[in-house]
């Protein structure tokens, strides 16, 4: 197991014994024992995400493959019409998927260049097997260790590889609506161009994300998606009172009527989230997004966390 594995897997440890002291103190606020204990491995998960942001730097960039077989991608060529068409789809996929993950909302318009700087996705190389592009973005990791590249392409892979209604309704969550659009557009463009693909990435934490892209596989997740069904998202203004918060990006707020909203917040928010405390009351803006698995008639609701502050 690789050095940024290792710090992944101890954070997520130590991460969840954090969750677990909160958790008792939000029901015995005045135990000083867990007070100290808390305060001592959250300085623990601060000095691991620090080498963890140091690794990822010497790391410097993920690099994922992507190869196409067909009539049109062979011996290390392609038509530049269907390579812009591949590459524009791929870039939109991920760097709406990053917007998500960092914001917490569907991009509206353009992404941000703060995003694609980021980012900064490149086209590194071509070989031939039929045609193999190999594509990279940066890992820039931010202050915890987080890196926009490396959830954004987990996420997709998930997406891809989703082996059931439920799992592929969880993934589109997980990646945004706009991002699953363009995931979808990626492999009708490939499909309309007689090719099939498969996608490879070796990420950091050791792990092997494969996507096999034969033709029966693309008209899978082509109609799965075709079938999911986005309602129009909803901003609620609430101002209750901070039931749980994780530092694997998961709240619970309790508003004044009793209503408990639970879901996760965007990175972005990392640095608020870190000055509250269980129990405090806050207000600020939550925005829920609904979607809707035509094939099983399934409605998931998400929540996200868009701004919260101390009352």
């Amino acid at each position: 197991m690789n050095t940024i594995a290792i710090l992944r897997e101890h954070i997520a440890e130590t991460t969840a014994i954090a969750d677990r002291y909160k958790s008792v103190l939000s029901e015995e606020p005045a135990n000083i024992a867990y007070e100290l204990s808390l305060t001592t491995i959250e300085k623990h998960i601060d000095d691991l995400q620090i080498q963890l942001k140091r690794e990822k730097e010497i790391r410097d960039k993920e690099v994922v493959e992507l190869r196409l077989k067909g009539k049109v991608a062979q011996y290390g060529s392609i038509p530049l019409s269907v390579l812009a068409g591949i590459a524009k789809n791929i870039s939109e996929a991920i760097t709406a998927s990053s917007y998500y993950i960092k914001k917490g909302s569907n991009p509206k318009g353009r992404i941000p260049k703060e995003i694609t700087d980021t980012l900064d996705l490149r086209l590194s190389g071509m070989a031939p097997g039929s045609t193999k592009l190999f594509l990279t973005g940066r890992i820039s990791p931010d202050l915890y260790g987080n890196s926009l590249i490396e959830d954004s392409l987990e996420n997709t892979f998930n997406l891809l590889n989703s082996e059931s209604s439920e799992q592929l309704t969880e993934s589109v969550s997980k990646v945004g609506v706009r991002s699953a659009k363009n995931i979808n557009n990626l492999l009708k463009e490939i499909n309309s161009s007689g090719l099939e693909a498969e996608i490879s990435w070796a990420s950091q934490f050791d792990r092997l994300f494969v996507w096999n892209g034969n033709k029966d596989n693309i008209l899978k997740v082509i109609n799965s998606l075709e079938k999911i069904k986005i309602l129009e998202s909803e901003s609620i203004e609430y101002l209750g009172k901070l039931v749980t918060i994780s530092l694997k990006a998961r709240f619970e707020i309790e508003d004044e009527t009793g209503v408990i909203y639970k879901g996760e917040f965007p990175t972005e928010l990392l640095e608020d989230i870190k000055k509250l405390h269980i129990g405090d009351k806050v207000s600020g803006i939550i925005e829920k997004n609904t979607i809707i698995n035509q094939v099983t008639d399934r409605k998931k609701n998400t929540y996200s966390l868009q701004t919260i502050s101390p009352k």
